[in-house]
């Protein structure tokens, strides 16, 4: 059980771990049945546990796994033309702002990440 916990952070408490596994269950649940609303209810339960600065990232992570696993599993079902069509488009929209984003020296780098100044 100990090397399970190391993979999480040390601020959350096991119980408050185990709360977010199943939640996130019960929310992957409801954007199944209703289609919209499961990501946000998983923010929300993050935001209220987590430290702020870490919600959004994790999410991110969370979000990747879940639907990277439903995408596996369905794969038999995938339209893979339309996939195609959005991985290829969606090259130059991730390629584009990290470009940008590297041009600023680090110092400025790390200022406009954390939205303070230099």
């Amino acid at each position: 059980m100990e090397m399970i916990l190391d993979y999480f952070p040390a601020d959350l408490t096991p119980i408050e771990v185990v709360g977010l596994i199943i939640f996130s269950y019960f929310t992957s649940a409801v954007t199944a049945t209703v289609g919209i609303g499961g990501g946000v209810m998983m923010l929300m339960a993050m935001a209220s546990i987590m430290p702020i600065i870490s919600v959004i990232p994790v999410h991110g992570a969370v979000q990747m796994g879940s639907n990277g696993g439903r995408a596996w599993l369905m794969r038999d079902h995938l339209n893979w033309n339309i996939f195609l069509y959005f991985f290829i488009r969606s090259k130059p929209k991730v390629i584009r702002p990290l470009a940008i984003f590297s041009c600023y020296r680090s110092r400025y780098r790390k200022s406009l990440w954390l939205n303070s100044p230099p």
